[in-house]
């Protein structure tokens, strides 16, 4: 839940980028390491807010859309396929 799956995604990458480059430039290495934790946690907060959850909700009306689209479909066929007094009046 939460932030758990774009922190597994960003972690790796953005940790050691970030805490590497640091340490290599002489930065203490408890610091560089908190840096970076914090960075990734912020990165992948954004993530979350601004590209998995409204992409999850877009593919979820995209899917309803289709499950919806399917019934309709598969109501007319039925319909199609009825005998004449099974048939809805119009």
């Amino acid at each position: 839940g939460g932030i758990s799956y774009s922190l597994y995604l960003v972690h790796h990458t953005i940790a050691q980028a970030v805490a590497g480059t640091l340490i290599l430039n002489g930065y203490p290495t408890m610091f560089s390491v908190a840096l970076a934790v914090v960075l990734v946690l912020l990165l992948a907060a954004a993530v979350t807010k601004w590209v998995s959850r409204p992409a999850n909700t877009y593919l979820r009306q995209v899917w309803n859309h289709h499950q919806e689209q399917k019934r309709v479909q598969q109501d007319t066929s039925k319909q199609n396929f009825a005998a004449p007094s099974e048939r809805p009046k119009t």
